[in-house]
């Protein structure tokens, strides 16, 4: 009896342990907001972030980082970040606040990339600011990289619509190989890449989008981001909340 005992408060305890809160999230969401993106496309995909951040869990937090033409001088000064707060009010008065306020600075958003959108799309440097804002964030965080774009690169410098080496995927890789080692990573972070419908996008050929999925894919995997390729960026972020 003793030693069944003893069986039953080590199963009790291990189901404890098992039971442990889980780590917060901190996600970093990158929105193209370049003149290619569709308009609906963006609608939809701010939408859909909204819907995401309702359902996170308190301590959760979230940085949005739109993708513009020149990350060092578009972009900054333009991040959006919340935090579900981890202690509850009366009432949840305060995830209500927050829902207004992430409601509010979409929709500011919104009005920017729909009637301003940028000329050109700088994606390495807003995914440079995405591993600072990793990198600056908590120590204990399970860290989610999410980026919304047509991914086609066209900063001034490197125009993936006409660039040699994206013409074919064996060029592409390579491509990436080398641009890697400008991307420097020290924590561990997941990514998710949710593609987004773009008047640029169509007039390409396949074999060129291609090359650009598997720039991106190995761009990122090299530099230390295990990443994800979804075709349907908005049902992406509606499936893995």
């Amino acid at each position: 009896m003793k030693n069944l005992l003893i069986v039953i408060l080590a199963i009790l305890l291990l189901a404890g342990c098992s039971q442990q809160p889980p780590v917060p999230k901190q996600i970093v969401i990158l929105v193209d907001i370049s003149a290619s993106i569709e308009p609906q496309a963006e609608t939809e995909c701010l939408d859909a972030i909204a819907k995401l951040i309702a359902k996170l869990n308190r301590g959760d937090s979230v940085s949005i980082i739109p993708i513009t033409g020149d990350a060092d001088v578009q972009s900054t000064g333009r991040v959006l970040r919340f935090q579900k707060p981890v202690n509850r009010t009366a009432y949840d008065a305060d995830l209500i606040g927050l829902s207004r306020q992430v409601h509010d600075s979409l929709q500011t958003l919104r009005i920017q990339a729909i009637g301003s959108p940028t000329a050109r799309t700088d994606i390495f440097g807003a995914i440079r600011m995405a591993v600072e804002e990793f990198a600056n964030g908590p120590k204990e965080r399970d860290r989610r990289l999410i980026v919304f774009s047509d991914f086609i690169e066209d900063d001034g410098a490197t125009n993936f619509n006409t660039d040699h080496r994206l013409a074919a995927v064996k060029n592409a890789t390579n491509f990436a190989t080398e641009e890697s080692k400008k991307l420097s990573v020290t924590v561990s972070i997941r990514a998710n890449l949710g593609l987004l419908r773009s008047k640029e996008l169509h007039a390409l050929s396949k074999e060129r989008r291609e090359a650009i999925k598997q720039f991106w894919l190995r761009y990122l995997k090299l530099a230390g981001i295990e990443a994800e390729w979804a075709t349907d960026g908005v049902g992406l972020l509606v499936s893995k909340p």
